[in-house]
């Protein structure tokens, strides 16, 4: 597991349902060259939203993202993930945008996608955002723990606990 860092160190990690997932930059790639962020963020000072994601890339099992999304991000703290989140773009989500975690497998067509819901709860810590370089901010990083919900299939869970990311401003 990485180290829980707050330096904008590129790293991100968890146990997804007890087994240890590290976000890798191995085998990814951006327009038909390698890319070797493990995942970015963006923060929109106008409409008070934080997204971040980091991803696993691999050759066999297709790229595996994480979507952490903050509805009025103000300052570090905690925020709660209980309600269902519409996510533009992703079959079987509704309803408005609020806190969510995501992951998701893109490897084919049909492949699952989970998401914080009132079924499925969560919570994230912003530990700290750089302000360093104003206007652009240069980091993020926190932690979480979820419990996310299939969105075609509500029997169908991911528990993730220790989950960490220290992401680099994109």
């Amino acid at each position: 597991m990485p180290d829980a860092t707050q330096i904008g160190a590129n790293t991100a990690g968890c146990l997804l349902n007890g087994q240890l997932w590290i976000a890798s930059a191995d085998n990814c790639f951006r327009f038909g060259t390698p890319y070797t962020k493990i995942g970015f963020y963006s923060y929109d000072k106008i409409k008070n939203t934080l997204l971040t994601n980091f991803q696993r890339c691999t050759k066999f099992d297709g790229d595996q993202i994480f979507f952490i999304f903050i509805e009025n991000f103000r300052v570090p703290g905690n925020y709660e993930c209980n309600q269902r989140s519409y996510i533009p773009g992703l079959p079987g989500s509704s309803g408005n945008s609020y806190n969510y975690i995501g992951y998701f497998i893109s490897k084919n067509t049909g492949d699952p996608s989970f998401i914080t819901s009132e079924l499925g709860t969560g919570s994230i810590t912003i530990n700290k955002i750089d302000t360093s370089s104003t206007p652009t901010y240069t980091y993020v990083s926190g932690i979480f723990d979820c419990k996310l919900k299939n969105l075609n299939n509500i029997y169908d869970s991911l528990v993730i606990t220790s989950g960490r990311f220290d992401i680099p401003f994109n």
